[in-house]
């Protein structure tokens, strides 16, 4: 299990919070999120977990880190590996068990998100090709994923839909549980 994160450093994270919470209000809710996926993460059994800080992550869009991720982690022997970031607080470990279980029957396993993106990506193998021209941070991401799996013969599996904390109305359901 990769994690992809950044520091939570104000005006760095979480910026379509700050219209309504400033600089620093973003960056505490960016580390309450942080916490809460580490908790739910600590209670996974039998899964690697690797945190991805954004300088380890290297150069380039989001799919050149992707790639160059899920390569490291395949090189250094896992056989299915999932990444998430933590944007996605209601992120459960029966989902992530869920998630690797699928990739025993799957080649590419998506957690989609309500904004069009996915909260989740699992691979069984490195496959470089699903993240070129992906349009980033747009509510097409999923879609063209999907579609690149297909192009490319990647037999996909769906998890539930989720909900991102990227706007004030998200920070607000995730606070009211």
């Amino acid at each position: 299990m990769l994690v992809f994160l950044k520091d939570p450093v104000p005006g760095r994270v979480k910026t379509r919070l700050i219209g309504a919470l400033g600089p620093r209000g973003a960056a505490r809710a960016y580390a309450a999120i942080l916490e809460e996926t580490r908790g739910t993460l600590s209670r996974l059994r039998g899964i690697r977990i690797v945190w991805v800080r954004e300088r380890l992550q290297g150069e380039g869009d989001l799919g050149a880190r992707l790639a160059r991720a899920f390569s490291r982690a395949f090189r250094a022997g896992a056989r299915r590996v999932c990444v998430i970031g933590t944007d996605s607080p209601a992120i459960s470990v029966r989902l992530l068990e869920r998630a690797f279980a699928a990739l025993r029957r799957a080649d590419v396993v998506l957690g989609p998100s309500e904004d069009g993106g996915y909260y989740l990506l699992g691979l069984n193998a490195g496959e470089p090709r699903l993240f070129r021209s992906v349009p980033w941070s747009s509510p097409r991401v999923l879609a063209v994923t999907r579609r690149r799996a297909r192009v490319l013969g990647l037999k996909t599996r769906l998890l539930p839909r989720l909900y991102d904390v990227d706007h004030p109305a998200d920070l607000v359901r995730w606070l009211r549980g």
